[in-house]
C-alpha cells in the first residue's frame, strides 16, 4: 500500500468513481474488425473489447459508422477496451471521441504510436485513469501523420485535460497560449524528453522557468514530471497532491516562502532529489509527501510546520540527518520509517521539560533502522525496534496511529496520565508485550490498537 500510495492518488484525481466509465448499455456490434457498443436513443457508438480474442497490429477507429441503416457517431473508448492487447502497435482517434474509460489501453504493451488530427479534439478527451491514455504506453504522438515534438496548443484551446500528454516522452517542447486557463492533474507527466515550455507572455495563470520542464497553476497542482532543477514562482501557495510525483530526474527544488501547505505524495519517488528546505511559511507536510526519495540526504524543516503526515519521508535511506522544530504537534506513522539515521539533530522542545528532552534525546541518538523520531508534547510517533523498556514522557496527550506498530521487542510501557488517547494500530505487532496500564485519563482506543499481541497477559 505504501509504495504504491502514489498510484491510489491519480485514480483518486483523475476520476469521480469508475462508475463514470464506459461502455452504455446497448446493442453489441462488429462493424470492420471492430466491436461497439450502441446507443439507439442518441445514436452514439463506444468501442469495446472484442467478444473473442484481442486487437492487434494498426487499429484505425472512424468517427461513424452505420449499423441497419442508422448512422452511429463514435464518441467513446470503453472500460478495458483494449486491455491486455499487446499485439497492438498503432491506433488512430477521431475527433468524435471525447471520452476513454479507466484502463481501456492497460498492457498495450506492444504500442508504439496514437494518431489523431486535431490537437484541440485531444486535449478535450476526458481520461478516467491515467491507463485510459494510450500515450501512457505509446509514448508517440502523430498528428496528421506526422510525429509532434515542438507541441503548439492551438489558441482555440482554453483548458488541457487531465493526463492529456502523459507519457509522451517523444515531446521536446510546448508552447501554451494565453487563452489556456486550466490543465488537468499529470497533464505533462512523464514527457521526459521535454527541454523547453514555453507560456506565453501574458498568461497571468501559468508561469515557467528556464531548464524546468513544470508549469505552476497558481495556488494550486504542479503539472509535470521530468524536471531537473525547478523553482517554484512566488504565487504558489501550495504544492498540490501528486504534484511530482515520479520525477525521477528532478535533483533540486527551490519552495518559496509563498507555499504553506505540501500535498499528499507531492515529491513521491522522487529518486534523484537530495536535498530539500521546507520554508517557514509552511503549516503542514502531507501523507508520502517525499517517500521513497532514497537520495535525499538533507531535510531542513521550516519552524511553522505543524504536522508531518504518514509516511512522510519513508524510505528516505539516505537522509542522515533531521531537525524536528518545536512547532510540529503531530507526526503520522512510519514519517520516517526506513531512514537509516546516524545523527540526530534534536531541537529542544520548549513544552518538554529539560529532562524529558534529554530523555528524547538520547532515545534518538543511535536509532539506526526504520523507528525513530520524535514527538513532541502532543503525539509519540515512533519507537526503536530492539527497545524494550518504554516511558512516554509526562505531558505526551496522545499515542498516534501505529506509533509503536511493529515493536516487537518492546517488553514494558508506561503511559502518563496525560495521554487520553491511542490511536489505530498504536501498539500492534508487540508481541513481546505482557502487560499493560492504561490510565484512567485515556478516554478513546483506536482500531486494532493492540492486535497481534500474541504475549499480552494483563
Amino acid at each position: 500500500m505504501k509504495k504504491h500510495l502514489h498510484n491510489s492518488l491519480r485514480a483518486l484525481f483523475l476520476s469521480l468513481a469508475v462508475l463514470l466509465s464506459l461502455p452504455m448499455q446497448g446493442e453489441k456490434v462488429e462493424i470492420g474488425g471492430i466491436n461497439y457498443e450502441l446507443n439507439t436513443k442518441v445514436k452514439h457508438a463506444s468501442v469495446i473489447a472484442k467478444s473473442s480474442g484481442k486487437y492487434s497490429g494498426e487499429v484505425v477507429i472512424p468517427e461513424s459508422v452505420e449499423h441497419e441503416g442508422t448512422a452511429y457517431s463514435v464518441t467513446s473508448i470503453g472500460k478495458e477496451a483494449f486491455s491486455g492487447c499487446s499485439g497492438l502497435t498503432s491506433v488512430t482517434i477521431p475527433n468524435s471521441v471525447t471520452s476513454i474509460g479507466s484502463y481501456a489501453f492497460y498492457g498495450c504493451s506492444g504500442l508504439t504510436s496514437v494518431h489523431i488530427s486535431d490537437i484541440a479534439a485531444w486535449c478535450n478527451i476526458d481520461f478516467v485513469v491515467t491507463e485510459s491514455n494510450p500515450l501512457h504506453y505509446a509514448h508517440h504522438l502523430y498528428l496528421n501523420g506526422e510525429e509532434v515534438k515542438d507541441l503548439l496548443i492551438p489558441n482555440s484551446v482554453t483548458s488541457i485535460g487531465s493526463s492529456a500528454f502523459d507519457g509522451c516522452s517523444g515531446l521536446t517542447s510546448v508552447t501554451i497560449p494565453n487563452s489556456v486557463t486550466s490543465i488537468g492533474i499529470f497533464a505533462f507527466c512523464g514527457c521526459s524528453g521535454l527541454t523547453s515550455i514555453v507560456v506565453e507572455d501574458g498568461n497571468t495563470v501559468y508561469d515557467s522557468r528556464n531548464n524546468c520542464n513544470a508549469i505552476i497553476e497558481t495556488a494550486s497542482n504542479m503539472l509535470l514530471c521530468g524536471c531537473k532543477t525547478t523553482i517554484i514562482p512566488n504565487s504558489v501557495t501550495s504544492i498540490g497532491h501528486g504534484a511530482f510525483v515520479g520525477c525521477f530526474d528532478l535533483t533540486s527544488v527551490t519552495i518559496p516562502n509563498s507555499v504553506t501547505s505540501i500535498g499528499n505524495s507531492a515529491f513521491n519517488d522522487c529518486s534523484g532529489l537530495t536535498s530539500v528546505t521546507i520554508p517557514n511559511s509552511v503549516t503542514s507536510i502531507g501523507i508520502g509527501a517525499f517517500s521513497g526519495c532514497f537520495d535525499l540526504t538533507s531535510v531542513t524543516i521550516g519552524n511553522s510546520v505543524e504536522s508531518i503526515g504518514d509516511y512522510a519521508f519513508e524510505d528516505c535511506s539516505g537522509l542522515t540527518s533531521v531537525t524536528i522544530p518545536n512547532s510540529v504537534t503531530s507526526i503520522g506513522g512510519y514519517a520516517f520509517s526506513g531512514c537509516h539515521f546516524t545523527k540526530e539533530n534534536f531541537v529542544n522542545n520548549s513544552s518538554l521539560s529539560a529532562e524529558e528532552n534529554n530523555y528524547w534525546r538520547a532515545r534518538l541518538h543511535d536509532y539506526e533502522t526504520e523507528d525513530g523520531l520524535l514527538i513532541d508534547s502532543t503525539s509519540v510517533v515512533f519507537c526503536r525496534k530492539n527497545a524494550d523498556v518504554i516511558a512516554i514522557p509526562n505531558g505526551v496527550t496522545s499515542i498516534g496511529s501505529s506509533a509503536f506498530s511493529g515493536c516487537s521487542g518492546l517488553t514494558s510501557v508506561t503511559i502518563p496520565n496525560s495521554v487520553t488517547s491511542i490511536g489505530n494500530y498504536a501498539f500492534s505487532g508487540c508481541s513481546g508485550l505482557t502487560s499493560l496500564t492504561i490510565p484512567n485519563s485515556v478516554t478513546s482506543i483506536g482500531s486494532s490498537a493492540f492486535s497481534g499481541c500474541s504475549g499480552l497477559t494483563s
